[in-house]
């Protein structure tokens, strides 16, 4: 009974870590393969992704990108908003921040030909759509007298975590060149890794000592691999040089299954087999390629990401699926809109430019630091070369800027009363193989 209780306690910070990456559409998005021409109406290689509509094309393409990912946030506790005695004020409220480096590769081709009045294309690859990795700084300035606090003020939500789901896929479109219209299939397989650490009491408070003064303040370990699946469904339309684009993509469910450490002040540690669902919100995209001039196009998507779903995360038994434990987190659907513009400069150079926003998906009352970020406005530039007639040499760099989230209604145990801030820097690179244009 004592493990179930331990594990139970704990399951708080595993969920709360697990969103620590780039958003873009849901808080664990990693996908901007092709930089700025990531959309629903994007051609050549990453359509696997994209659209699998567009697959239905005569010829092949291999593409490798390569994404530089630098952020950093920082999160104030509240002492009052979060009731923190003044013996424990230096200890359990504060800034803390977290500066993280990150390089994420992924590779994906497409081959297609024509039949008669029909295009079939063929696409696979491997790439990483969702992850992150969040490890807070040590607070050097802890008092000596409580040795967790060097892990910071919001160690009680995270202290590190890494979460990386690879997804391994096959694709097939068709199109039917009198009409223009073209439809497409993405399935996915989904392979899972998390790992994550964070303070834990007992009695889910943030208490530092017990009622005879002995140290109460706990860790919990986490570590779980996992499988699932995913699907996207595309449908294309071209028109004298314009293109209309939509895709449903189905989020995947991973079920991860690992060993759950704990270790409560002077108490001996122990582990149990644990199993976390983690789900990723199903995401409809819709875009438009509009050519404004003969040099000049225009992108404007659409995004709504379907988190409302998420109610609350379960913890549970990996022997018998007994809850340990249940969090709160009541998202809303998130929403972004970006517009997207190309200019081909010459016929070698093209210049790209974007602006976009989205609405976060997390209340306050369940934000916690590491997991869900406020709304948020991004920009973006780019540059795509043609090396040779078959070679494309493209790098984008964009800046995300997300609103300070003020928190002051938390629900959380213990609650995550203060201010969150983030923002990122990417720099994608991207290498494009052409068969023919």
């Amino acid at each position: 009974m004592r493990s179930f209780t331990a594990a139970a306690l704990v399951a708080a910070g595993l969920i709360a870590c697990a969103c620590g990456g780039v958003a873009r559409a849901n808080p664990l998005s990693l996908a901007r393969f092709g930089g700025l021409r990531g959309d629903a109406v994007y051609t050549g290689a990453y359509a696997l992704y994209w659209n699998p509509a567009a697959l239905a094309a005569p010829g092949w393409d291999v593409g490798v990108d390569l994404q530089l990912i630098a952020r950093q946030a920082s999160y104030d506790r509240d002492a009052v908003l979060n009731g923190v005695p003044d013996a424990e004020v230096a200890a359990n409220s504060g800034r803390a921040t977290i500066s993280t480096f990150g390089a994420v590769p992924s590779a994906m081709a497409h081959w297609g030909r024509a039949f008669r009045d029909f295009d079939l294309g063929v696409g696979g690859g491997v790439f990483v759509e969702n992850g992150g990795t969040a490890n807070w700084d040590k607070n050097l300035r802890a008092p000596a007298q409580y040795p967790g606090a060097i892990d910071g003020p919001q160690r009680w939500a995270s202290i590190s975590a890494q979460l990386l789901l690879v997804n391994l896929a096959v694709g097939l479109g068709a199109r039917d060149r009198r009409s223009g219209l073209s439809i497409g299939f993405t399935p996915m397989l989904v392979v899972g890794s998390f790992s994550t650490v964070r303070a834990r009491n007992i009695d889910q408070s943030e208490d530092l000592v017990d009622a005879n003064g002995d140290p109460k303040e706990g860790r919990a370990w986490f570590d779980g691999r996992g499988v699932g699946f995913s699907a996207i469904v595309g449908v294309r339309w071209d028109r004298r040089g314009w293109a209309v684009g939509a895709t449903w993509e189905r989020g995947a469910r991973v079920d991860l299954i690992g060993d759950l450490r704990v270790a409560f002040g002077t108490q001996a540690p122990s582990t149990e087999r644990a199993a976390l669902t983690l789900p990723v919100a199903d995401t409809v995209r819709l875009s438009a390629a509009l050519r404004a001039t003969r040099w000049l196009t225009i992108r404007p998507t659409f995004e709504w990401a379907l988190w409302s779903a998420l109610d609350e995360h379960v913890f549970r038994s990996a022997t018998d699926g007994t809850a340990l434990f249940t969090i709160p987190r009541h998202f809303h659907d998130m929403l972004a809109g970006r517009v997207r513009a190309d200019a081909q400069l010459s016929p070698r150079w093209r210049l790209m430019l974007g602006v976009g926003g989205e609405r976060g998906p997390t209340p306050s009352s369940t934000m916690e630091p590491g997991f869900g970020e406020n709304s948020n406005v991004d920009v973006g530039a780019g540059a795509s070369v043609a090396i040779s007639h078959h070679v494309d040499l493209s790098a984008t760099f964009a800046y995300q800027y997300f609103l300070p989230f003020n928190v002051t209604n938390s629900v959380q145990q213990p609650t995550t009363n203060g201010t969150y801030n983030d923002m990122r820097e990417i720099l994608l690179v991207d290498v494009e193989v052409h068969g023919w244009r």
